[in-house]
């Protein structure tokens, strides 16, 4: 039978195993192949770690194909420090950190933690707002409570009935989720591997929800290839936001592995990634994604998809967004210039905007305008799965 295991890097490892595998034994496998110490690995599987190593994958109903989660147990040091601080927000920061598992779990709810993990008297304030909200809520919800008591046939309490009633169903749904699957709360590695061109080494996304191949202005400097962008097919991109087309080259080379692959390039301005592999690439070499062994197979050429610690931070400026997604701006699209080329995001989606309908619905269920349509932006605009991760 075969099991895959997922690492605290987002990564499948799979293995061929046989039920009566002891868990001692396949710690130890799993040891030599991602070079981790026996004693800080912790299995997880649905939901419930795996404390006794001598029994088997047969005791624990482990079946084919089934997914084991690994994550890494805190260093002793780590673990020792954290009881001495007499600072309650302080032992939070702490486990958070020492426990990458439950810090994704945490980031998922509430995201602005993560920028403040890092500096104690900023995560102090921010939870403490976090908490004041929380309690806001709590108070609403027995206002609306004691409404509905003393009015139980009004056309409003029958509406905060209905409400209540689709709340109740969305956090058993979540529930569910965290107890069989909690993989999906971690979070998600993106799929970039490394490249050239013109001798200059970059990582490029591939990114299956583009529709062109993107470069920025500067990295196309840096390759030295300026001078072949053709400027009469300029215009306008639009995705999840807009962007100006400085032009297109026509034709470039860029080398995967020990292979050159002929690719159009589109030149966008204010592009934060170096290159973008777009669908028009991917279909014409006839690419092959495959994750379970987390590689790009083009051409003969198979090339690993980069880790999490390899892949390029993007420059995201927070404030600007929160500001317009507050203010409830809609982007307008320019009308472009001669050949225009429409460039989705990797969701596909072609817009922020979402019906002021699905935005009452969700607001309506006490949270904020800003946080409904930060949710609905995760979700792609599907109500009930923004509905999921709002709780």
């Amino acid at each position: 039978m075969k099991i895959s295991i997922l690492t605290d890097k987002d990564e499948l490892i799979n293995l061929d195993v046989t039920p009566e595998l002891i868990f001692s034994e396949l710690k130890k496998t799993i040891s030599e192949k991602i070079n981790v110490p026996v004693d800080e690995i912790i299995l997880i599987y649905n939901g419930n770690p795996i404390q006794d190593d001598t029994k088997t994958i047969k005791d624990f109903s482990i079946s084919d194909d089934d997914i084991v989660q690994l994550i890494r147990r805190p260093k002793v040091q780590q673990a020792q420090s954290i009881p001495q601080q007499q600072n309650p927000y302080e032992n939070l920061r702490l486990q958070l950190k020492a426990d990458k598992y439950q810090f994704a779990l945490m980031k998922r709810r509430f995201p602005t933690l993560e920028s403040v993990i890092d500096n104690p008297k900023a995560f102090e304030e921010e939870f403490k707002k976090i908490e004041q909200e929380m309690q806001e809520r709590k108070r609403k919800e027995l206002e609306e409570l004691q409404y509905i008591n003393d009015n139980p046939f009004d056309i409003e309490a029958q509406r905060k009935i209905e409400n209540a009633i689709k709340k109740e169903n969305v956090n058993k749904n979540y529930e569910y989720a965290m107890e069989h699957h909690p993989e999906f709360f971690g979070d998600i590695t993106m799929l970039y591997i490394n490249c050239e061109m013109n001798n200059h080494p970059m990582k490029a996304f591939v990114d299956t929800g583009a529709q062109k191949t993107i470069m920025s202005p500067e990295c196309v400097e840096a390759c030295g290839m300026s001078y072949l962008i053709d400027e009469r097919f300029t215009g306008i991109a639009q995705g999840v936001g807009v962007a100006k087309i400085l032009g297109v080259i026509h034709n470039a080379n860029i080398k995967i592995g020990n292979s050159l692959f002929a690719t159009t390039i589109s030149v966008l301005e204010n592009q934060k990634i170096d290159l973008i592999l777009g669908l028009d690439m991917l279909k014409r070499h006839q690419v092959i994604i495959d994750l379970g062994e987390g590689v790009l197979k083009i051409g003969s050429e198979s090339v690993p998809f980069l880790a999490e610690h390899e892949i390029p931070k993007r420059v995201v400026n927070k404030e600007e967004l929160k500001g317009q997604l507050d203010k409830g701006k809609q982007i307008e699209t320019p009308k472009p210039a001669s050949n225009p080329t429409p460039i989705t995001n990797d969701s596909g989606s072609s817009s922020e905007t979402f019906p002021e309908e699905s935005i009452k619905d969700l607001m309506n269920l006490g949270f904020s305008r800003l946080e409904v349509i930060q949710a609905l932006k995760l979700a792609n605009g599907d109500k009930n799965m923004a509905a999921s991760l709002l709780f």
